[in-house]
């Protein structure tokens, strides 16, 4: 990957996600969810309006943690009503759900080398680094610090052209 010269960047950019995959996939049940992409656009995918609506409304707060009571109130439901309609509708929890989008975003900003760890994991609503820390391992198996390393490695044979 160090050699970028002769292999197209569309290229290096699979066998990067083809990587980042292998090292996903002891850790997580996310790949084993179905056919469910829960990172599509909800308009369309899922089937009652509450739950797009509520979807919309996670990916909005994306970073923070999300009350789903409050926002089960505001789709018209019962807490419990929603966490099984939202179940149904993707074949994840609403906290796993939030969980991915909060880990979707810490991807996307610890690429962008100018923001410092303890600033994302602000961002994100974690209380302590270290909690954003542990969360990142728990999911990549690797500490956000090694992730932007191994992201920095990879886009510096890029830029530097």
């Amino acid at each position: 990957m160090l050699y970028t010269d002769d292999i197209p960047v569309d290229r290096l950019e699979t066998i990067l996600v083809d990587l980042m995959i292998a090292i996903i996939e002891p850790y997580t049940q996310w790949r084993s969810i179905g056919s469910t992409s829960y990172w599509r656009d909800a308009g369309g995918l899922y089937s009652d309006s509450r739950i797009r609506k509520a979807i919309s409304y996670m990916k909005e707060a994306g970073s923070v943690d999300v009350d789903f009571a409050a926002l089960a109130s505001e789709v018209n439901l019962s807490r419990a009503h929603f966490f099984e309609l939202f179940r149904r509708a993707t074949n994840l929890t609403p906290n796993v759900y939030a969980n991915v989008l909060r880990f979707d975003r810490a991807v996307e900003r610890l690429t962008e080398a100018k923001t410092a760890i303890d600033e994302v994991a602000d961002e994100l609503g974690f209380s302590a680094p270290g909690h954003f820390t542990r969360f990142f391992r728990q999911h990549l198996g690797v500490t956000p610090s090694e992730y932007r390393r191994v992201v920095q490695v990879y886009d510096s044979p890029r830029t530097a052209h």
